[in-house]
């Protein structure tokens, strides 16, 4: 019996040692630096009156004038998408008055060109679009 236990075992021990993995097994880490291709940029426009109608009016108005700067830009319609339209009430306790903010946002994605970023980013800054120029 012991002899036959001892058989079992040695073929047992082979076996295990036969069995080889075919794998290999690697562990790390790595880092890709990529420069971005696209530009987004979102525009908040606010404008408040006292009477709702006319602070509508006044964000329709600076929505079309920065619209039609885009457009001559060479942005296409399908570049730009407006969104986020809010009037909201504003009510002053302190002084009894009452006025109203019209806001919406304007996305603006195009293939990322840092000469044309760098103008936007410095047309943007106040001044009217009337008197942007082109930024070629």
């Amino acid at each position: 019996m012991k002899k036959l236990l001892t058989l079992v075992c040695i073929c047992l021990h082979g076996i295990a040692f036969a069995q080889t993995s075919q794998e290999i097994t690697v562990e790390g880490f790595a880092r890709v630096l990529v420069t971005p291709d696209v530009a987004v940029l979102k525009i908040s426009i606010a404008k408040r009156d006292i009477q709702q109608n006319l602070a509508l009016q006044k964000l329709n108005e600076t929505s079309n004038q920065l619209l039609n700067f885009l457009h001559k830009q060479g942005f296409s319609d399908k570049q730009m998408v407006i969104s986020e339209f809010s009037i909201q009430p504003n009510n002053n306790y302190q002084n009894n008055s009452k006025t109203y903010e019209a806001s919406n946002s304007l996305k603006i994605t195009f293939a990322l060109d840092t000469k044309r970023l760098d103008y936007f980013y410095g047309r943007l800054q106040g001044q009217p679009f009337s008197a942007y120029r082109d930024w070629e």
